[in-house]
């Protein structure tokens, strides 16, 4: 009695994915029929809203698809390593890689010498004030 009980269930559930799959083809058949609105202005979430009642399923793929965030990347921060060198999910670098990298950025943007001499200076003069 149970095994036939499971089957039945089983296909009970079957013809419900089989029925939800030709509902699924009737309806983008339904779309794909409809005219296309060409409309440089049209507001597709807007207009996914208020079709959602005829189709129900697309709906549901069309709300999926439009809630993925859009990611835009300056084109400065696409070539610059700064704030990604230790990024272990980012970047496979080596530590000896990553090193060098920092250390390149920090000799690319250090001061020049003539600047530093006079902030060594400035320091001196302050220790000797204090000693």
């Amino acid at each position: 009695m149970d095994f036939i009980r499971h089957v039945l269930l089983f296909m009970i559930d079957l013809n419900k994915v089989t029925t939800y799959l030709d509902d699924a083809k009737t309806e983008v058949a339904r779309y794909l029929e409809e005219a296309q609105i060409e409309d440089e202005y049209l507001d597709l979430l807007n207009w996914w809203k208020v079709n959602s009642s005829r189709f129900k399923i697309i709906s549901q793929v069309a709300r999926d698809i439009y809630n993925i965030p859009i990611s835009t990347v300056p084109s400065e921060s696409a070539f610059s390593t700064r704030g990604r060198e230790l990024d272990s999910f980012r970047s496979s670098l080596t530590p000896q890689t990553v090193e060098a990298l920092i250390c390149a950025q920090n000799w690319i943007h250090s001061k020049p010498l003539d600047d530093m001499t006079e902030e060594i200076d400035g320091g001196e003069e302050i220790d000797e004030g204090l000693i």
